[in-house]
């Protein structure tokens, strides 16, 4: 059972969006000088009468830059190797385990861990250096053959 609810100012402000009332304020565009103190922006009053509309910044076509896509490749390369071959020393330390007393397991998968799961971290931050590296001096090069 459904009640619908309706009052007399409800059919007088009926907008055009499909029968929903249009109580709404008239929206006008932001002055930007009067909200400018709230973002930090010291300007004089009329700085800003000329320009309507706010001041978008400029799209960035670099990118990163290469130390910061250097440290992002190396550390997440880096993390998922360490994880992957610890998953691979868990495996390797509980299937080679040559007691079954719950230390020597444990010590057992440490090792595995430990062993694998450096092996593969420093060898996947190593390419990743490598990869960054050679993307850097590759981007370099072709940005300095387009300019001439």
């Amino acid at each position: 059972m459904s009640a619908t609810f309706s009052t007399s100012n409800d059919k007088e402000n009926v907008g055009q969006n499909g029968g929903v009332p249009s109580n709404l304020p008239k929206f006008t565009p932001i002055d930007l000088t009067t909200i400018a103190p709230a973002i930090g922006s010291h300007l004089p009053p009329g700085a800003l009468k000329h320009q309507p509309q706010p001041d978008y910044l400029d799209y960035d076509q670099k990118g990163r830059g290469f130390a910061v896509t250097l440290f992002a490749n190396t550390g997440s390369s880096y993390m998922l190797g360490i994880f992957g071959g610890g998953l691979m020393g868990l495996r390797e330390g509980l299937a080679n385990t040559p007691s079954s007393r719950m230390k020597v397991k444990l010590n057992s998968v440490l090792n595995h861990c430990g062993k694998y799961g450096s092996r593969a971290g420093n060898s996947l931050g190593v390419l990743s250096i490598l990869y960054t590296f050679y993307e850097w001096v590759g981007d370099t090069v072709s940005a300095l053959i387009l300019i001439q």
